[in-house]
């Protein structure tokens, strides 16, 4: 009988001590996803030209009702409005800025009238092409007028 209350008594203190290491583990994962980290503004794309259309992502879910965004000289501000509720999945927190100018531009999102997250973004100016030539109707042009050229310079035989 001694035994068999001294095995109990051990199987109770481990499962105490699995319960609190398990307890431990549960209270140490809830900032991995309780969202402690503070929310991002990513940009799509990531290196954008001044020919390119913007998307910016914030990186939390945002139930919000409506976003938008004014432009005043290099600073972007992009609203969310009040919270609505959730679908399934929940919506992306989004807002296409469209083509702007290149420069350098200091973006602030705000939720519900409350900084939630800035980031800069840096529009490089949209690259032409310097080098018209070498386009292929250009490069036939070119061919055919050489061509003309050396025909015309062909020495002609005298008829008979």
């Amino acid at each position: 009988m001694s035994r068999r209350k001294n095995f109990w008594s051990v199987r109770s203190v481990l499962g105490c001590c699995c319960g609190i290491l398990l307890a431990l583990a549960c209270v140490s994962s809830v900032p991995a996803w309780a969202g402690a980290d503070a929310p991002t503004i990513t940009f799509v794309p990531a290196h954008p030209t001044s020919s390119d259309s913007i998307v910016a992502y914030l990186s939390v879910v945002d139930c919000g009702q409506t976003t938008s965004f004014v432009v005043t000289g290099a600073q972007i501000t992009v609203t969310t409005g009040a919270s609505g509720g959730c679908g399934t999945p929940p919506p992306v927190t989004m807002v296409t800025l469209g083509v702007l100018p290149a420069g350098t531009y200091q973006v602030q999102w705000f939720e519900q009238q409350q900084l939630a997250a800035s980031a800069q973004l840096v529009i490089a100016a949209a690259v032409t092409d310097p080098t018209p030539l070498l386009q292929p109707w250009a490069l036939l042009l070119l061919a055919a007028a050489c061509g003309a050229l050396a025909f015309a310079k062909l020495p002609r035989r005298a008829s008979s």
